[in-house]
């Protein structure tokens, strides 16, 4: 809203869910919903010696993936960097930082064992998360063995399940490194290990809707959620290999991945782009 001298007031009504959470509806059919935690609305800061209420730190800079930002934007950004130290810095602030912390050329770094894999599982169902695999050991577990090594586990969950989740690998060791929900995020461990989690919100029709960090929705659809395999011979959810085909479009892919792609299409006689 603007009044008669230009100054703005921007709105943002939130729906509270019975956690104290704040849901503020994205897309205009209601597909795509942001999470505003309720710890995160506790915040206290001062303007002009009164205090107010505001958003945590982790929280504004969280908000400033979804958009192209100003200089302005820019300068807000620093200032959070440098008093919250602990928060998810965005691109083009983070590209250093975040290159030593997670990503292929992370330190310190280590891979990400079958081992480890089932144990996280393991926790978060038993945490009643509900979790489907997806990248290089999503292709392995179709496959129900491991074909090569793997940097990271890439995990696709329900958006309303990102506060367990987080909580259940934070007894593993695992902090949140880069990215935040309701967009894709990593979490790291103190040796390295890597995981890629990618929120999504179901439509009627069952689609997880997948919020990217331009701002665009990327669908996975229904039927890709039906896909089971196996890590180290326990049962696992996982994307199928028609979806996991359609993950590996629209970006330039490596040898691992072509290699992953090749092995789906032998095993599974799926199509290629």
């Amino acid at each position: 809203m603007r009044d008669g001298r230009g100054r703005q007031v921007d709105f943002h009504p939130l729906v509270f869910d019975v956690e104290g959470d704040g849901w503020q509806q994205l897309s205009e059919d209601g597909r795509a919903w942001g999470r505003y935690p309720t710890a995160d609305l506790q915040a206290i800061g001062t303007i002009g010696g009164r205090s107010v209420r505001c958003l945590s730190g982790e929280l504004q800079v969280r908000f400033r993936l979804a958009h192209e930002w100003t200089e302005r934007d820019e300068h807000d950004l620093r200032l959070l960097v440098a008093r919250f130290g602990d928060v998810p810095v965005p691109p083009p602030l983070w590209d250093a930082s975040r290159r030593e912390r997670v990503g292929p050329g992370r330190r310190p770094k280590h891979e990400m064992e079958a081992e480890e894999v089932v144990a996280l599982i393991e926790s978060l169902e038993r945490s009643g998360v509900r979790t489907w695999l997806d990248g290089g050991w999503g292709v392995d577990a179709l496959l129900r063995r491991q074909t090569r090594p793997h940097d990271d586990l890439d995990l696709v969950v329900v958006l309303t399940d990102v506060p367990t989740l987080k909580d259940v690998v934070a007894e593993w060791g695992y902090t949140l490194a880069g990215g935040g929900a309701p967009m894709s995020f990593e979490l790291v461990d103190a040796s390295g290990r890597q995981v890629d989690v990618h929120p999504v919100v179901f439509d009627e029709e069952g689609n997880g809707i997948y919020l990217m960090r331009t701002g665009e929705e990327w669908s996975y659809p229904a039927a890709g959620f039906a896909g089971t395999g196996s890590v180290l011979g326990r049962e696992v959810q996982c994307l199928t290999a028609e979806v996991q085909v359609l993950c590996h479009e629209g970006y330039d892919l490596g040898p691992d991945d072509l290699g992953d792609l090749q092995a789906l299409r032998e095993a599974f006689g799926v199509r290629l782009p």
